[in-house]
């Protein structure tokens, strides 16, 4: 999803919503009162996804008869990075939008697509190329505003770009630059704006940048509908604050429409008639006035009726329905919270399975008080506790309760895998200042904006991109020296430790070319270069590579055979590092590459599954489109065809293999070649065996209620579950989760088991998650009274 400016709250908890974290805590009693404000710079920087749906169907009928019907259903995806740049009167919110997918149904049975992060079997060949200027990298819209929010610029570029490459799709792609260009978000974003602030337009918005409200108010606000013949007539539009919590407001909006006249036709008298009623929801983030979720619907009716012309009278009726939707989630990363927000009916994420009661060993109290939005974190090992407070303009760096250190800012709160060292960047006299430990790392730089900060697996090392002040370029910061063996991409370097920390990688530029540079020493020089791979004895380094319009792979300097293309994330080593794989095209045949020897080959290899190595290296498995459905091959043989298939997971001991398939509207999981029974939803990437390989568990829902299903068995249904809290035990007898009663309190459930909700909050965001200490005893972090404690339980066998 940190969010919260006027409500920040020390209780948190986190609910999981369609697959995302949000942090869930008390809403403001009726009689507070609520300032929202239009500052972009407020909202919480990271890595989101916009998602807009449009559904709509027509009736027409006459007397009564239906004579035509029509659905279309539109789908619109796009990646947002939202930042922050600047400090005090010149900081700054930007928002960078990159169109992912369309999908446009509009008969039943016959839908166009268009997939960045695949091939979906539906892509039709026309789709492809009208979009292939503007999904994915080749275009993207920006806004960079402190108090408006509009426009955005650069999508338009695309459309522009293929209509004057195609004349043939010329008229086409620029009535496409109108639907689906910067036009197109700006009115996603503005969507409910006038609710709150007035018009939209530029004027009012530098005269009205802020509103109070308190929970219950009701308000009135007129706006142009559509009256007979789509004439604008004046309607109220009858406003209320439905909620506020999270640092989110939801506002309900409702109108009705009734037109009615009578009018000439051809010397007849006609009546002719509109019957509208519309409902919309709108979430808001409270700081910024940011839109995150709107959803509604509108029913109309237009009629008009008169003589036949053989005396009796005709009556015309077309009906319509609509039905919108618009939501920006966070996507992976342990940062804020995000998701809908209260007022939505988004699924919960529950689970389930046999039984024993717990009692509460001990409860330590490791923090208390106000932390800053979206800074809390929590060590890898479910121990240590880390978070900034802020007071008035300074902030403290708190961890494991006592103070660190005091700054302007603190941000990016990172633990090393070893939960033993902890670093954040802080903020003093204008400049990035990295902390590991208590003391100051690297001092007076300018760090990437969206770039983290990498400990190596034993977290003795640290790396990071930064530049010295008005430095022309970026560089690699590696315990605490810069290395200067090639400049770095400020939005792309992610500095590679080998697994013993020793060796380091990452991606350097020179002018329009890249390269690896690792051990101090520069590599060949590419037009692209992609994933970059350590083996696990840290012997071998490999990368993807592009050279012109070939692609390659790159194993230690040596140059393997080049491609028309390999698929992007798909290299991989196995565990002992001994043996390689990857995916590659030639033509319109794509094969994975095993050891140099190339396997069967099929219409595509799919990255969302990717390449998997079983954990002794012995066995692969991957995904592949066949005859237009997917597959998962395993040691060489394609199994059965789905419509999709995701998530491919082998056991730990390497004997079983599951994944998750998806035909129709069912989803399954298939385990060991046989699958499952079908469920409404499986929950992706939430599918994993217990560490004795003999139990498999994952998430499914028949409705709005999931459960969790062990070896084919249903647990009990939750609406609601904690994220990151299943665990199995140690030796896989136990299964512990958290879930959530009617009036929000968490309470464990351990074997089907519930317990008593002793704590209003669990804390699981950033990390934080049920941590097994032996095989009947776990630990948490939970909240009470302002306090926060980390806290032991026993499962009590044989009660």
């Amino acid at each position: 999803m940190g969010y919260i400016k006027i409500l920040a709250l020390a209780v948190v908890s986190i609910l999981v919503i369609t697959g995302t974290a949000y942090v869930q805590e008390p809403a403001p009693g009726a009689g507070a009162k609520v300032e929202f404000v239009r500052d972009l710079a407020q909202f919480p920087a990271g890595e989101y996804e916009l998602v807009q749906t449009y559904d709509n169907e027509n009736v027409a009928d006459s007397n009564n008869e239906v004579v035509q019907k029509s659905t279309m259903t539109n789908s619109f995806a796009y990646g947002l990075n939202v930042s922050l740049e600047g400090e005090g009167a010149t900081r700054c919110g930007r928002i960078e939008a990159t169109m992912k997918r369309v999908l446009v149904k509009v008969v039943e049975g016959e839908t166009f697509s268009y997939d960045s992060d695949g091939k979906p079997e539906d892509q039709f060949p026309i789709f492809e190329k009208q979009f292939k200027y503007v999904i994915g990298l080749t275009s993207k819209a920006e806004i960079a505003v402190g108090t408006g929010l509009m426009p955005f610029k650069g999508i338009d570029a695309g459309w522009e770009k293929g209509a004057a490459e195609n004349s043939d799709l010329k008229g086409v792609l620029t009535m496409n630059k109108q639907n689906y260009g910067d036009a197109r978000l700006d009115r996603m974003f503005a969507q409910g704006l006038e609710y709150l602030f007035g018009p939209t337009d530029a004027t009012a918005a530098a005269a009205r940048r802020s509103r109070t409200l308190k929970v219950g108010d009701m308000w009135n606000v007129e706006k142009k509908g559509r009256g007979i013949r789509g004439a604008e007539v004046a309607v109220a539009h009858e406003c209320k604050l439905e909620a506020v919590r999270d640092g989110y407001a939801t506002v309900s909006v409702a109108w009705k429409i009734n037109d009615m006249r009578t009018e000439m036709q051809d010397g007849n008298m006609v009546t002719c008639g509109v019957d509208e009623t519309g409902r919309v929801e709108y979430v808001f983030h409270v700081a910024s006035g940011l839109l995150t979720t709107m959803k509604g619907v509108i029913d109309r009716g237009d009629q008009a009726a008169g003589p036949d012309g053989s005396g009796g009278i005709v009556q015309n009726t077309l009906r319509s329905h609509e039905a919108q939707s618009f939501s920006i989630c966070q996507k992976e990363g342990p940062s804020t919270p995000s998701g809908p927000g209260p007022g939505s009916d988004f699924p919960h994420v529950a689970q389930n399975p046999p039984s024993r009661p717990t009692r509460i060993l001990s409860q330590e109290m490791v923090g208390r008080g106000q932390w800053a939005d979206g800074s809390l974190a929590i060590s890898p090992d479910g121990r240590r506790l880390a978070f900034a407070v802020k007071d008035g303009d300074r902030t403290s760096l708190v961890v494991d309760g006592e103070v660190q250190s005091e700054c302007n800012w603190a941000r990016k709160i990172t633990f090393s895998a070893d939960s033993k060292h902890v670093a954040c960047v802080t903020t003093r006299e204008g400049h990035d200042v990295v902390v590991v430990d208590k003391k100051d790392h690297a001092p007076q730089v300018d760090l990437a904006l969206n770039l983290p900060l990498v400990f190596s697996l034993d977290g003795k090392r640290i790396a990071y991109v930064a530049r010295h002040e008005n430095a022309p370029y970026f560089n690699v910061v590696v315990d605490g020296e810069y290395d200067e063996t090639a400049p770095a991409d400020s939005s792309r370097t992610i500095p590679v430790f080998s697994l013993d920390g020793k060796r380091l990688a990452y991606l350097g530029k020179n002018g329009a070319k890249c390269l690896v540079a690792a051990d101090g020493k520069r590599g060949k020089e590419y037009d692209d270069i992609g994933r970059i791979l350590f083996s696990a004895d840290g012997a071998k380094l490999a990368y993807e590579a592009r050279e012109g319009n070939r692609w390659l792979i790159v194993r230690n300097g040596e140059e393997l055979r080049q491609y028309d293309d390999v698929v992007p994330g798909t290299l991989a080593f196995s565990p002992d590092g001994k043996r390689m794989a990857y995916a590659a095209g030639q033509g319109k045949e794509w094969f994975v590459v095993v050891d140099g020897r190339e396997e069967p080959r099929f219409e595509y290899i799919g990255n969302v599954s990717g390449v998997n190595f079983s954990p002794d290296g012995k066995r692969i498995a991957y995904a592949v489109q066949s005859e237009k459905k997917w597959a998962v091959v395993v040691d060489g043989k394609r199994q059965e065809l789905f419509d999709r298939v995701g998530k491919i997971v082998f056991s730990p001991d390497s004997s079983r293999i599951a994944y998750e398939a998806f035909t129709g509207d069912k989803a399954s999981v298939v385990i060991d070649g046989k699958e499952e029974r079908g469920y409404e939803k499986i929950a992706e990437n939430h599918l994993f065996f217990s560490p004795d390989s003999r139990r498999l568990a994952y998430l499914a829902s028949d409705g709005k209620q999931w459960r969790v299903v062990i070896d084919g068995v249903e647990g009990k249904a939750y609406d609601v579950i904690l994220a990151d809290t299943p665990a199995f035990s140690p030796d896989g007898k136990h299964m512990v989760f958290f879930a959530m009663a009617r009036d929000g309190s968490p309470f464990v459930v351990v074997d089907d088991r519930e317990g008593k909700p002793n704590y209003p909050n669990i804390y699981n965001i950033s990390g934080g998650r049920v941590v097994f200490d032996s095989s009947t005893t776990f630990h948490y972090f939970a909240g009470k009274d302002g306090k926060i404690f980390l806290v032991e339980e026993e499962i009590v066998v044989g009660r």
